[in-house]
């Protein structure tokens, strides 16, 4: 495996991982894995649909995802529009995830 630079932004360095080891596991969570081209490949097509529905630079999604491989590819993809995340727990009742949202 090549060595990725240090330099750059989180997504930046994510894509060199996903041209230099696209089969390396990027992720496991409970049973379920992915490698680095299957998180490259989800995240992209969550990003595209993301900025069609305008994220993008000074904006935010809320992820109100339990912590899965979903969660994670959903918050790469967010960074590969270039908003920002919002972390909301499922958990958490209606009333405080609402302030939650209004607040950011």
């Amino acid at each position: 495996m090549g060595v990725v630079p240090v330099a750059g932004s989180v997504v930046e360095r994510f894509e060199g991982w996903v041209r230099e080891a696209p089969g390396a596991v990027a992720l496991v969570v409970g049973g379920e894995s992915l490698t680095y081209g299957e998180l490259g490949e989800r995240s992209a097509r969550l990003a595209s649909v993301l900025v069609g529905r305008g994220a993008g630079p000074g904006r935010w999604v809320g992820l109100a995802l339990p912590r899965s491989v979903d969660l994670v590819v959903a918050m790469v993809a967010v960074l590969r529009s270039g908003a920002g995340y919002l972390p909301l727990d499922p958990g958490f009742p209606a009333e405080r995830l609402a302030f939650m949202v209004e607040d950011a």
